[in-house]
């Protein structure tokens, strides 16, 4: 392996697809110059106070990075007129900190300054750079606001979280290139005042041309020129990479792992080395690594050639509590080809070879691999760079760590261990033993707090993908912008929680494309999925349309149109009628309901009310096998139940949040006679009642 950089800060060409490239406008002063060229163009902004926001070509760029002037903040946050020295004259940590907040606050207006590209590209903000350590006096408190790093280093934080709440705004933290490539010959705070920060340059020569003493130029004083080249290159590649991040360009989903001489040194079996001689340096060091790939959603398994029950005792003996079998969604051990293995655990993942990681020692294992699966990706001969490879690639990594992550690998066994039930009963007594239920949310705006785990399962799922299309986030915004919607599906299990499944992108009377994860294939998901989305929108359209488009890998979701009843016609599906229900699949959702009561008819027999009713609730009322209906309780004058189970009157298929229904109930009088009210209750026939699920009846007064 050969390294082009002074330092492996970059990523390796062992596990990473390469050839990535991208236009990125860069907006700053001209500190942000020498990061230009290669794909980065560059654009003067706040060089002199008060710079109006430049003009940004949207289409033509992948992403906008912003660089903010520190020295304009500390004038304009600074009470005396424009002093970007008074961090200086501050003597207690409470008037540092109140400078801190004007600070920050100075930050929010800049930050909303780039609110509208945001929604059409990603803006990254970079850091500020941060003054060394030393500047803030070698034995004097380094986590002190009277300290200049610690104090920049706050508002890097600042930014860092305020970036973090807003949607497609990303935080890039610079200070890593400056600190690996090396900051003695690269920052400018040995010159100026910190709040430049900024490359060391040679600015004012030809002013200080009349000194007494000739002098030396900066940049050569220090030898600057390839340091800065090197940092600038760095930045480079790391804006790159993060965009690969957000993009999710070739993801790896999955890792792989030989056990002898890779997760430990040597073949555990045949020494008797102590312990910590087995994983002390770039053993734990891999498996620390392999632990935050995990916690980011990341799945691990392992492949090795040993006896499955020795082995498993020797991650046990070896590893402890650090790394544990219950970390691996799958554990093939055994002495059968890794290659027949690997091609299994893929299978149960549901993982294409070209998103998951092989790590082995042997040369041979990985020739005989690599002959079946040529896309698999490899680590195997320099075992003192997997660490480094894995923490740092760009296609291991991701960009938001969703509430799913965490469980992903519980999920995965639960998969697995649904497979091998579904071996020994019939479909239909397997699909029934699961219990799922099913619930479902509509997504309106880039906002909603569900758009970004949707938005990444959008852009990674390559199985079941209708169409394949990956989506940038204005097009999103746009196609949400002008009335289109996000359905989101979630399922749970006896066994677990699922999570957020499946999205449908609706945009009028299309289907304009539809996702599943591979963790719920074969349990008719997509089809209570697709069939509340038709119901919504058959609502408005007597026909509606779906298109699917083969992309060579999604092969899984052929025959979903055809399965959901829509007939095909010419490079379109269409259809008239929703499908019926998986019997299997629960219908799952909240019971928050508004019932109103808009007229009551008495006639010399019946009572008739015409009711509202209104779903409350940030989940779609739908009907599975049972129907949902509206009826009501008898009470009488001591609060005593007189009559539970009312006459019903059908109430909706499918109803989405803040949708409505107008609907007619009639009781007989001789019914309600003695009774001092009616509570009116939606009812999931064979399922519960809407008041039993944490709804609230409307209560009529028949007094």
């Amino acid at each position: 392996m050969t390294m082009t950089h002074r330092w492996p800060i970059h990523t390796s060409d062992q596990i990473d697809t390469g050839g990535q490239t991208y236009r990125v406008l860069f907006v700053g002063t001209c500190a942000a110059e020498p990061v230009a060229g290669n794909g980065v163009d560059h654009v003067l902004w706040e060089s002199f106070e008060y710079a109006p926001v430049p003009d940004i070509d949207t289409e033509k760029y992948d992403a906008l990075v912003v660089s903010l002037t520190l020295r304009h903040i500390l004038a304009k946050a600074s009470p005396d007129a424009n002093n970007d020295l008074y961090w200086s004259r501050c003597q207690t940590e409470d008037e540092l900190q109140d400078f801190l907040e004007r600070c920050t606050s100075i930050i929010d207006g800049l930050i909303n300054k780039f609110a509208d590209v945001s929604r059409k590209i990603p803006v990254i903000y970079s850091s500020i750079l941060e003054p060394r350590s030393r500047i803030g006096g070698l034995a004097l408190p380094r986590f002190s606001l009277s300290n200049p790093t610690f104090f920049v280093n706050q508002i890097n934080q600042y930014i860092s979280n305020r970036v973090d709440s807003l949607d497609n705004y990303y935080f890039l933290d610079t200070n890593d290139e400056f600190s690996s490539i090396g900051r003695d010959q690269i920052q400018d705070d040995y010159l100026v005042s910190w709040g430049h920060a900024s490359f060391i340059g040679d600015f004012g020569l030809n002013i200080d041309e009349g000194r007494l003493q000739s002098f030396t130029p900066p940049t050569v004083l220090y030898n600057s020129d390839h340091s800065i080249r090197a940092v600038a290159d760095a930045i480079r590649r790391r804006i790159f990479d993060t965009l690969t991040v957000i993009k999710q360009t070739s993801p790896i989903k999955l890792i792989i792992l030989d056990m002898d001489d890779t997760l430990w040194r040597g073949v555990a079996a045949d020494q008797n080395r102590p312990l910590w001689e087995l994983v002390e340096g770039w053993p734990l060091g891999l498996v620390e690594a392999l632990l935050m790939f995990k916690r980011q959603g990341g799945v691990l398994a392992i492949c090795s050639k040993n006896d499955n029950a020795t082995a498993r005792e020797h991650l046990r003996r070896i590893y402890g509590e650090r790394l544990t079998s219950d970390d691996f969604a799958s554990l093939k051990i055994s002495f059968g080809p890794k290659s027949v293995a690997i091609q299994e655990i893929l299978s149960e993942v549901n993982v294409l070879a070209a998103n998951a990681l092989f790590v082995d020692d042997n040369p041979r294992e990985i020739d005989e691999v690599r002959s079946q699966l040529p896309e698999l990706r490899i680590l195997s001969r320099e075992h003192y760079d997997w660490r480094r490879s894995i923490l740092l690639s760009p296609n291991t990594q991701v960009a938001r760590i969703t509430a799913e992550s965490a469980r992903r690998t519980t999920m995965i066994k639960a998969k697995i261990q649904r497979d091998t039930a579904a071996k020994t009963l019939s479909r239909g007594e397997w699909l029934s033993s699961l219990e799922l239920r099913q619930k479902h949310r509509l997504i309106r705006t880039t906002s909603h707090s569900d758009f970004a785990r949707a938005f990444e399962l959008i852009n990674k799922t390559n199985q079941f993908n209708t169409t394949g299309k990956r989506w940038a986030h204005s097009e999103l915004e746009e196609l949400l912008s002008n009335g289109g919607y996000l359905l989101t599906a979630w399922v749970r299990d006896r066994t677990v929680d699922n999570g957020l499944v499946g999205v449908v992108i609706v945009s009028g009377h299309e289907i304009v494309q539809s996702v599943l994860s591979c963790r719920v294939f074969n349990l008719d998901v997509e089809i209570a999925m697709g069939r509340v989305a038709m119901g919504l929108m058959l609502d408005e359209h007597t026909t509606i349309s779906g298109a699917i488009s083969d992309t060579g890998k999604n092969a899984t979701c052929h025959n979903f149109f055809k399965r959901l009843g829509f007939v095909e016609s010419g490079s379109h599906w269409t259809a008239t009628l929703m499908p019926m229900h998986p019997p299997h699949i629960i219908a799952d959702y909240d019971a928050e309901a508004e019932i109103n009561v808009i007229n009551i008819d008495y006639s010399d027999e019946n009572i008739s009310l015409q009711c509202q009713v209104i779903n409350r609730s940030s989940t779609i009322w739908y009907e599975d096998k049972y129907n949902i209906n509206l009826s009501g309780h008898l009470i009488g004058e001591e609060s005593e139940v007189m009559e539970w189970d009312g006459p019903r009157t059908f109430l909706c298929v499918v109803q989405p949040p803040g949708g409505e229904r107008v609907v007619s109930l009639t009781y007989d009088l001789n019914r309600v006679a003695g009774a001092a009210q009616l509570q009116l209750d939606p009812v999931h026939e064979m399922r519960s009642w809407f008041s039993s699920r944490g709804g609230h009846p409307t209560v009529i007064s028949l007094r």
